[in-house]
């Protein structure tokens, strides 16, 4: 153990000149409110990377000082929300993010969840809201979004469409292997003839020129462990993507590792009823997504 402390204090005075040089560039870009120069230098490089390796002070420049001069622009902002995801969401973190949430307006907080929802990962405005933070902040931030959705909201019409879909024999054949489904049709994770041509006719709104994802896949999985449940399942959605058989990057909303283990249990001794906690939770999520996108149907 003092060999590893050791070795980790002199890593840490090996990259100090770094930090600082960091905080420096940082620094001088936002006092000289170079904002093209700022979005442009955070749309390119590791912002996860450059949280956890720069000083404290960076995170505070870029959510306060950088939002007051309105140096950001709302992509920008959903890579900083991003990163802070990836990095681990403290208190200190927790108030950035609400910064960075409540300096959009309503046209510039759709763009900002868009934008969030389409970085090829598993990390989207769901978890931000629902896993990530905590009460009072999490409320807060809930009645600003629904407030600001209702605004672009035009004499009753919708922005646009959101799609939530299972994965398991909805999009992929399960083969039926055990518990992910019972279709033994088609091949495992096989997708599904024509399902990929109906999701782009339902999806009315999107503009390959701009970062939209409006199909949301529902998982049973469940979050666990540095997110190796999601990795899976959220690999297997990027290759569709890649392969150009998806139109969009599909966010992924995942399960409960209790009630899913409850359920695997439940149906080893053959209850009839095994999933249905299963399937009231995946209700849960969808009334939780919903409550976040008021702007569309």
């Amino acid at each position: 153990l003092f060999t590893w402390l050791m070795q980790e204090l002199l890593e840490w005075r090996r990259h100090e000149p770094a930090r600082y040089m960091i905080e420096s560039i940082i620094q001088r870009v936002v006092i000289h409110e170079q904002k093209p120069l700022l979005n442009d230098l955070l749309q390119a490089i590791d912002v996860p990377t450059l949280l956890l390796c720069g000083p404290r002070t960076v995170v505070a420049q870029l959510s306060e000082e950088a939002v007051k001069k309105n140096l950001l622009d709302p992509f920008t902002k959903a890579i900083l929300l991003n990163a802070l995801q990836k990095v681990g969401i403290t208190t200190f973190r927790t108030n950035a993010v609400r910064r960075l949430i409540l300096s959009c307006d309503a046209a510039e907080l759709k763009e900002l969840k868009s934008a969030l929802d389409s970085t090829g990962d598993y990390f989207n405005l769901h978890k931000l809201i629902y896993s990530d933070l905590r009460e009072p902040v999490r409320s807060e931030l809930i009645l600003y979004l629904q407030k600001k959705a209702l605004e672009l909201r035009n004499a009753g019409q919708a922005v646009g469409v959101k799609i939530l879909s299972d994965i398991d024999d909805t999009v992929l054949c399960s083969g039926g292997i055990f518990p992910a489904g019972c279709d033994k049709r088609l091949p495992k994770k096989m997708l599904y003839p024509g399902f990929a041509t109906f999701l782009r006719e339902l999806d009315c709104s999107f503009t390959a020129s701009e970062p939209c994802s409006n199909v949301v896949f529902l998982s049973a999985r469940p979050h666990i462990y540095k997110d190796i449940s999601e990795q899976k399942t959220f690999r297997t959605v990027q290759q569709l993507f890649q392969q150009a058989v998806l139109h969009t990057i599909p966010s992924l909303l995942s399960g409960s590792l209790r009630i899913g283990f409850g359920a695997v249990v439940k149906r080893c001794f053959c209850h009839s009823d095994a999933w249905e906690d299963v399937g009231r939770f995946k209700n849960t999520v969808f009334q939780e997504y919903a409550s976040l996108y008021r702007e569309y149907d």
